[in-house]
């Protein structure tokens, strides 16, 4: 086991031990008086993964890593791991992000036993073509769900348009088409490859005996490391956004999106802290309670649902504003005018600062729950981040930076807008 360390957040009172068990696993222990204890494992390994590198390397279809994220509650006996949790009392689930895969559980007793279920359901895959072509059935309907779904839609196809070739572009499902392509025997070998202890992280939150959780990991896990594998991640998009997009849905109202590519954080892997400033932007610049929302709600431009979002990842960027609007196409001629001019309309010192107490008060509030903690903690640390940094990184955050950071997104970076029209 690699030295223990302690990690603080001294100003809340925070603390987290970590080390690196025998088998390579990475391991976070949070300590809280709550009476639930939640627990999430992560494995690096998410929708941009898009092959297994090697001699040649093995290309992924989209949606691979969602699939193999399905098949791993299929246990080699015929059950589910979920009915075992349920046994024990305990609720289980998983999620696939771009970056990475999550299994989870939370549980008020039996923490120990739900603690090596879970380890023994993820190291113990069950490929069978049987249970394979059950699930890809099930992954079909979710698909089709999201494609049925205005918002979804409209969000997708804005990545789309931003991204020719970033992976970023690719739904984590994957399509009908992409699944057809995925085989037991890819899941397989993108199992063998990418789901090994030194690619994980577990991060355990609440009460727990870690004398307890070192003996399950030391029975369970392998007795010795092996190498973290090559993640062949994607590289700055290059290609030109499609500026303009027109589609029709079976909707009642037109929407509209408009996604800024941002040119700076494509230069590196991901960047929190211009993360935090455009986060904060979004807050000053489209909250209801700012002149450009009153504006754009008198002109009948926009509906109540007005929002915008900052979002990155490895190789990208992007800011996303949407809206159901009546006029979707005056809508978007306003704010791409709007923000061509920033520098017109910068927030004040003063409402930068208002919004970043309230960014890092959110962010202090995420340490009164355990489930937000072992969400955020397994993120930063599959990004390569540590969120145990964060309210220092937040409130390090000053004017100038804000302003340069902001000027940059909308002068710098490239746009591409959709709009969705009831169908004819």
């Amino acid at each position: 086991m690699a030295e223990r360390q302690v990690i603080s957040v001294p100003l809340l009172h925070e603390e987290a031990v970590r080390f690196t068990h025998r088998s390579g696993l990475r391991v976070h222990l949070i300590p809280k008086e709550f009476s639930t204890t939640y627990v999430s494992l992560g494995v690096a390994f998410g929708s941009l993964d898009i092959c297994i590198p090697g001699s040649p390397d093995i290309l992924l279809p989209a949606g691979t890593a969602h699939y193999l994220e399905h098949k791993m509650f299929d246990m080699p006996d015929g059950t589910d791991a979920l009915d075992l949790f349920a046994a024990l009392g305990a609720n289980a689930n998983a999620f696939t992000a771009n970056e990475y895969t999550a299994y989870v559980f939370y549980s008020n007793e039996r923490f120990e036993e739900c603690l090596q279920a879970l380890l023994r359901f993820v190291t113990t895959p069950h490929f069978s073509q049987q249970a394979y072509a059950k699930e890809k059935g099930i992954i079909a309907q979710e698909i089709a769900a999201y494609e049925d779904d205005p918002s979804a839609a409209l969000y997708m196809r804005t990545i789309s348009a931003l991204y020719p070739t970033h992976p970023i572009r690719n739904d984590i499902c994957g399509t009908r088409e992409s699944i057809s392509q995925i085989s037991p025997a890819l899941l397989k070998a993108a199992y063998e490859y990418y789901y090994t202890p030194s690619n994980m992280v577990l991060t355990v939150v609440g009460r727990y005996d870690e004398q307890a959780i070192t003996e399950i990991l030391d029975c369970v896990l392998p007795r010795e490391s092996s190498p973290a594998p090559l993640r062949r991640l994607p590289v700055v998009e290059c290609g030109s956004p499609s500026a303009d997009n027109l589609y029709r849905m079976d909707i009642v109202c037109p929407r509209f999106s408009i996604g800024y590519r941002d040119a700076v954080q494509n230069q590196s892997k991901l960047n929190d802290r211009r993360g935090y400033a455009l986060d904060i932007a979004c807050a000053a610049l489209f909250s209801r309670t700012g002149d450009l929302y009153r504006t754009l709600y008198r002109k009948g431009l926009i509906g109540r649902d007005f929002s915008a979002v900052y979002e990155w990842s490895w190789g990208c960027g992007h800011l996303l504003i949407s809206s159901e609007s009546e006029r979707p196409e005056d809508a978007v001629a306003y704010l791409r005018d709007y923000l061509m001019q920033i520098g017109e309309h910068m927030p004040s010192e003063e409402d930068f600062l208002r919004v970043r107490n309230a960014v890092y008060a959110d962010t202090v509030r995420v340490f009164d729950s355990p489930e937000d903690i072992a969400a955020a903690d397994v993120e930063q640390a599959m990004c390569a981040g540590d969120f145990f940094a964060h309210p220092d990184l937040i409130r390090s955050l000053t004017y100038p930076y804000f302003c340069e950071t902001l000027q940059s997104m909308f002068t710098q970076g490239q746009s591409a807008c959709v709009i969705l029209k009831p169908e004819v």
